[in-house]
């Protein structure tokens, strides 16, 4: 009987021989470089054994498709073991447990257990602690006593399996010893639980923290290299299964760059590379864990370049836009080196298949004349953007650029994260503006800079802002080194004392008609025009103002909004549109313009405006929206900050104004207590950033703010005023709330007319500093951001882990994040998946659907605004719109419709393409 692995057909002896050449790949590739050679052992032989329960005959009986035929194929004595039929399957890589002989592993007891480990748990399901020690642990001794009864039969399918795995073994040096029915874990397992046999630890679920606890750093990490990369290996064998042109050695494909390479590259492109004189001057940072502190605008993304070159590299950005445009820099420069390596870097998101797509057609439309250029058809580039986004998540490629959420969850150790953590061994992290997320996020990519670190890998944290009290936990754990480059770097030192922004704070009542006046103003002047609100209702509500004024004035002043509420495709034609009326080059179009965004412009965006019309927030968010105006100063000494007039201009909103709609200094700002808050902002933190400028203001008009302790000036000025501020409402005997602080502080700034600040790189430093300290210390005593952030750490510090992927990724989100279908949209939607059922007829793939209904249909919302408004989709309904389907063709594209639109719901809201997802008056 030839056993099957795949219902494809592909037999077990097959599979296990392609997981093996994967394994060898791995290991010629040099990415794991330096583990023993034991481990290598000890993985090959976990490749050879971890299929071996798909032994089950009832398992292969489903795989060869059920009937009596197939039953006969499997046991010949149908009638003498048709017991072995009548039990329902047990997970595959459980029930291979009773046909390894552990005891003639040739492999120390670590290794032995990390092997064990693997095989079982390679295909982790929810329910698996229930066959551990729960009641599912009954079907276990179900199985083992059929075992003991068919003793005979199994030993025959086991020395046939042999045969036919005799050769391979041989090659890979591996003895078939290890095969063969084990008596003691069958009789073990008659009358006791897995769970309590100490063959096996579970290494997720939070039931058997206890015992992962007692595991040693070192065996951990030889846990993980066995188990994450018998998942690399085995998905990577099963994506062999079903494309014949991909080869093992693609698992780890490519070359990687040197140093020296990189160098020489980038060197044709700027006239001071400061970032190989730094490595120059410092060659032990290369390649070591170090965080990077530097102004927006300065050439970070190139020292990450040159900090891991000749290894592998992950370069780690916060917004899908932002990798989207790091991948199409990091591709170029390796373009530049060598024209093949330009695909050795790969794009890794939710909505890399269609970046892909359209980079590939913007690619083949612009690169030759009209007359010249080749035909490439829809399937060439579907196809060549399909393979790339599957090698994409098999992380092979030298380079990898991806989101956080792609990456950074593996931190809360879901099932399966030993997959990310194998290949991120020995490899470099590039994590690019930490300060973009939340005080839990901030928790969980510091436990996993600590995590990588002792894996062996390297982590490097680029950032405007970094919290001291996240440096300092950073510095404990990891040992690694900050390094400041206004103050390392010669070439950037006169840079500390450049300016490029006057600042001013302005009270707002929120009017946002009258906003547009000034917004029309400015434009009218031929500037370029940023707004950054805080929540998506606030900018659609200045944007809506902005157009009626427009429509009163006849100003000729393009706008355009922009925020995460759009569906893919009217949000990336909203992005053209803003890196076309304000890009950072030196040829800028002319004429003025007002972008309203929210704060997906924050991160890494290289847009250049003229003025910054921004709602109040932390520290760290005001000075990444400052890092969108007047960029093309950021490598410029001197001052290039405007005199008298400001060109950021910071709206503070008095809580008394407004009609009493809530708003605390700005929207989205409040009390930030779980990961489902509808606020964006912490109240005390945003506080302390307004208060702290408010005193660098104060102390510019007198003259002291380049005192030599100025930061021990600040931070005693604002102890001061948050004092005076609580002392007014003792004063009313009235305890001091959240609202009263702010209010009184607006108050406060209107009442001295602050004038502008035209801040220096150094003091934009100094503001994050002072603030950070004062946030620890919590002078208000209402604050909560530094206490989220170690009770996130101490949970993780203490085991904890995620049930499910997607939990991990909706922690680390922040807020529950759900895919709807307006409902005003749903036809169109429909007939959408209908056409392309239709038109793609057997080549049908995900990508068609995502790029075809998907991508023009499908928004993003969070879980408040859609909670009670959702309903599912209707499969049968888009079905029954799809003409000519047999009952067979029928049913399968029943199936895959389920699968692949499981996660997007409708929901009863409207939709405009201009405005985005309109939802209710209280969002």
């Amino acid at each position: 009987m030839e056993v099957l692995a795949k219902s494809s057909g592909s037999t077990l002896a097959e599979h296990t021989e392609k997981v093996l050449e994967c394994i060898r790949a791995l290991e010629a590739s040099g990415v794991c470089g330096g583990v023993p050679d034991a481990w290598w052992q000890a993985l090959r032989y976990a490749g050879l054994l971890h299929d071996l329960g798909k032994l089950d005959p009832v398992f292969q009986t489903r795989l060869r498709g059920g009937g009596r035929s197939g039953r006969k194929e499997i046991l010949p004595d149908e009638k003498k073991c048709r017991k072995c039929l009548a039990e329902s399957p047990l997970p595959h890589s459980l029930f291979a447990l009773f046909f390894i002989g552990a005891g003639f592993l040739p492999l120390g007891d670590d290794l032995k257990d990390a092997v064990l480990s693997a095989v079982a748990f390679h295909h982790w399901r929810e329910n698996f602690p229930d066959y551990l020690l729960g009641a599912l642990s009954e079907c276990l001794k179900e199985r083992a006593k059929m075992l003991a009864e068919c003793r005979g039969c199994y030993e025959g399918m086991l020395m046939e399996l042999k045969e036919g795995l005799r050769q391979l073994a041989e090659e890979h040096g591996l003895s078939l010893e290890a095969v063969g029915f084990n008596e003691d874990v069958v009789e073990y397992l008659m009358y006791n639980d897995l769970g309590a046999s100490g063959l096996i630890t579970p290494p997720y679920s939070m039931i058997f923290l206890s015992e992962r606890m007692k595991a040693t750093d070192s065996d951990e990490e030889m846990r993980i290299f066995v188990a994450g990369n018998l998942m690399r290996a085995d998905h990577f064998a099963s994506y062999m299964d079903q494309n014949q042109f991909v080869q093992a050695s693609q698992i780890e494909m490519g070359e990687v760059a040197s140093y020296e390479e990189l160098k020489a590259a980038l060197e044709k492109r700027f006239n001071r590379l400061w970032q190989a004189h730094l490595l120059g001057k410092m060659p032990d940072i290369r390649g070591r864990s170090v965080v990077v502190i530097a102004p927006t605008g300065v050439g970070k993304t190139e020292f990450a370049s040159l900090w891991g070159g000749g290894r592998k590299l992950f370069f780690v950005l916060p917004l899908r836009v932002a990798a989207n445009s790091m991948y199409e820099r990091i591709s170029s420069l390796l373009g530049s080196i060598r024209r093949e390596w330009g695909k050795n870097a790969a794009l890794l998101h939710g909505d890399a298949a269609l970046a892909l797509r359209r980079l590939k057609r913007l690619e083949e439309g612009e690169k030759e004349p009209p007359e010249e250029r080749p035909l490439l058809g829809e399937d060439e580039i579907e196809g060549e953007s399909r393979q790339a986004v599957e090698l994409a998540r098999h992380l092979g490629h030298p380079y990898i650029v991806c989101t956080a959420d792609q990456i950074v969850p593996a931190a809360l150790r879901y099932p399966g994260f030993e997959r990310i953590y194998a290949a991120l061994m020995g490899a470099c992290v590039a994590i690019d503006e930490v300060q973009a997320y939340d005080p839990r996020a901030a928790a969980i990519v510091t436990h996993l800079v600590q995590q990588v670190t002792e894996i062996g890998g390297s982590v490097l944290l680029m950032t405007a802002t970094l919290p001291g009290f996240v440096r300092t936990q950073l510095e404990k754990r990891t040992g690694v080194e900050t390094l400041n480059l206004l103050e390392e770097v010669e070439e950037l030192r006169p840079l500390a004392a450049s300016s490029r922004h006057s600042v001013k704070l302005e009270k707002w009542d929120g009017d946002s008609f009258r906003l547009a006046e000034q917004l029309i103003g400015e434009a009218r002047k031929g500037k370029k025009v940023l707004v950054v609100m805080n929540t998506v209702k606030a900018a659609r509500e200045v944007y809506e103002g902005l157009l009626k004024k427009l429509e009163e004035t006849k100003a000729e002043v393009e706008p355009v909004l922009l925020h995460s509420r759009f569906t893919m495709e009217h949000r990336r034609k909203k992005e053209d549109s803003v890196f076309r009326l304000m890009p950072n080059i030196g040829d800028r179009p002319p004429g003025g313009c007002v972008v309203v965004a929210t704060q997906i412009v924050e991160a890494s965006l290289d847009l250049d405006a003229d003025i910054l019309f921004t709602e109040a927030a932390p520290v760290d968010s005001l000075v990444q929206r400052m890092g969108r105006v007047y960029r093309r100063y950021a490598l410029k000494e001197g001052r290039w900050a405007p005199g008298e007039e400001a060109n950021v201009v910071i709206l503070v909103q008095s809580p008394a104004e407004g009609g009493g709609n809530g708003v605390l200094l700005g929207s989205g700002v409040g009390k930030v207590t779980s990961p489902e808050s509808r606020h964006v902002y912490d109240f005390e933190f945003t506080l302390l950033s307004l208060a702290v400028l408010a005193v660098m203001m104060e102390m510019q008009s007198e003259g002291s703010i380049s005192a030599a302790d100025q930061e021990v000036e600040i931070e005693n000025r604002v102890w001061q005023l948050v004092a005076d501020l609580k002392q007014e409402g003792q004063k009313k005997k009235k305890k001091t709330t959240a609202r009263d602080l702010a209010g009184r502080l607006v108050e406060r700034l209107a009442d001295a007319g602050v004038s502008t600040l035209a801040l220096t790189e150094r003091q934009k430093q100094i503001w994050v500093d002072v603030t950070y300290k004062l946030l620890e210390k919590n002078p208000t005593g209402i604050g909560s951001y530094v206490r989220i952030y170690e009770e996130t750490l101490d949970i993780l510090d203490h085991g904890y882990c995620s049930d499910r992927r997607s939990d991990a990724q909706r922690l680390f989100r922040q807020m529950c994040d759900c895919s709807i279908v307006p409902s005003c949209l749903e036809e169109e939607f429909y007939d959408a998946v209908a056409r392309c059922i239709a038109e793609r007829g057997s080549r049908l793939s995900y990508d068609d659907i995502a790029e075809g209904a998907v991508s023009r249909f499908v928004v993003s919302a969070p879980w408040y605004l859609v909670k009670d408004v959702m309903r599912e989709i209707e499969v049968g309904d888009v079905l029954s719109r799809v003409d000519g389907l047999d009952s067979d063709l029928l049913e399968r594209r029943r199936s895959q419709l389920e699968r692949w639109l499981s996660g997007i719901n409708l929901a009863d809201l409207d939709y405009d393409s201009e405005r985005g997802l309109l939802g209710k008056e209280n969002e």
